[in-house]
């Protein structure tokens, strides 16, 4: 299978497709993000040598994953024949068919993380994408899948909702170093109604 080639310095015209699909199922603008999907990642991919194997997720489009599940766009059989490589795909398909979230390998870098810096007691990371999750790790718990090696749960929204408002407000595709919020201050009435949202007393999501 041929995979379509990307003008690299066309950024924005994939960050349009991308955007145009987002909260999608099925439509033609899900084809055009598979497209793009796909091309981006056999790139990135061919410039590394001696691979055995490679994750694969895609990206997310759609996200309900206690009604209709999630979708993931990008054929990792396309790019496993293009790249000649064996990859894993459809991992938080997997995990959300499972009852999981769709974030199932984070917990486990995380947990590699810890044990790699010999850190000692528990240790949090905090992990700010486009969503936000937290994974709580005991370094001196050899296997992540033992009881209590670690705990791991979405936060909920992290940058995703800021870059759609700074793009709409000031026309720029993310906030860059912060620049744009450290001109602001925290109104704490505001905090305090978001924080009283009964989200954020529901016990964590995915561990």
């Amino acid at each position: 299978m041929t995979l379509p080639s990307l003008d690299r310095h066309n950024t924005d015209a994939e960050q349009t497709v991308l955007s145009a699909a987002l909260g999608h199922w099925s439509a033609p603008e899900v084809e055009a993000a598979i497209s793009v999907i796909d091309a981006v990642h056999a790139e990135a991919l061919a410039k590394f040598e001696g691979i055995d194997l490679v994750g694969f997720h895609g990206q997310t489009l759609a996200h309900a994953p206690r009604k209709q599940g999630t979708l993931q766009v990008g054929d990792g059989a396309a790019l496993a024949e293009h790249l000649k490589t064996p990859i894993v795909w459809n991992l938080r398909i997997s995990d959300v068919e499972l009852g999981g979230e769709g974030s199932p390998l984070a917990p486990f870098f995380h947990h590699a993380c810890a044990r790699n810096i010999k850190g000692e007691g528990p240790i949090v990371f905090l992990n700010l994408g486009g969503m936000g999750n937290i994974s709580w790790v005991d370094p001196a718990i050899d296997v992540p899948t033992e009881v209590s090696a670690l705990l791991a749960f979405d936060t909920g929204r992290a940058n995703a909702p800021i870059n759609d408002l700074v793009q709409a407000r000031c026309d720029v595709a993310f906030d860059k170093d912060g620049k744009i919020a450290s001109l602001g201050t925290v109104e704490m009435g505001a905090l305090e109604l978001f924080l009283a949202e009964p989200y954020f007393r529901i016990l964590p999501k995915s561990h």
